[in-house]
């Protein structure tokens, strides 16, 4: 889902609207977006932040192995 101000995809920590915004109704209505109560937005904050963690991680893990394998290359060549 994108921000029809911005046009930026959503983060998973969703967006703060009005409880009259016609556009968002309409999306809540047809089921595209949900309304989280402070708690669950924090959870759901939480959560992408603990995936983004674990992305950034696997994305380290995935940069050392390529770099060890091309200096491992560069050593048999």
């Amino acid at each position: 889902m994108r921000d029809p101000v911005t046009k930026l995809p959503l983060d998973d920590g969703g967006l703060l609207v009005g409880d009259y915004d016609t556009f968002w109704l309409r999306r809540l209505r047809d089921g595209d977006v949900s309304k989280l109560t402070p708690a669950q937005q924090e959870q759901s904050r939480k959560d992408a932040e603990d995936r983004a963690k674990a992305d950034e991680q696997r994305a380290q893990e995935q940069l050392a192995a390529a770099q060890k394998a091309e200096k491992n290359a560069e050593g048999a060549a």
